[in-house]
């Protein structure tokens, strides 16, 4: 922790912080980044919630997109009936409308999570810290054997 961080509380983040944060999921997380870039608290978050993060977020969007096209397709069939046809007309323009700003919005995500980086302390991860964590769990374990309690 280096010394200009000593005096304020730190939060430690993952995945879903930053989520909350680019999808406006949760107004606290939103709260907690301010917080982070006034530099009021310490928010710390693994390198590898960021590379999670920027991958998934296309997952989650084209997965909006894919379900909004399924209900488009479902209002072409209503809409062949004539029941309600003004009213499945404009609902249908506004959810193309929707479609084409989640494709915009997948470029979009990721310079929000570009933008959060600075703000925060990155925990590293490497083979050095796989390493060590694995020796921790493996160390935790009890014994197994009636040798290994001699």
């Amino acid at each position: 922790m280096s010394k200009k961080s000593q005096n304020r509380p730190m939060v430690c983040a993952e995945t879903n912080f930053i989520f909350d944060c680019v999808f406006d999921r949760d107004v606290n997380a939103q709260y907690l980044l301010e917080l982070a870039q006034q530099d009021r608290i310490v928010m710390s978050i693994p390198r590898f919630a960021f590379a999670e993060a920027e991958g998934q977020s296309e997952v989650i969007i084209l997965r909006r997109v894919e379900n909004l096209r399924l209900a488009l397709s479902n209002l072409r069939e209503l809409r062949r009936t004539q029941y309600r046809a003004e009213e499945i007309e404009e609902l249908m323009s506004r959810l193309e409308r929707v479609v084409n700003q989640l494709t915009q919005e997948i470029v979009e995500t990721k310079t929000k999570i570009g933008r959060i980086e600075p703000s925060c302390d990155i925990i590293p991860y490497n083979m050095e810290i796989q390493a060590r964590a694995r020796l921790r769990a493996i160390a935790r374990k009890p014994p197994f054997a009636e040798n290994d309690c001699v």
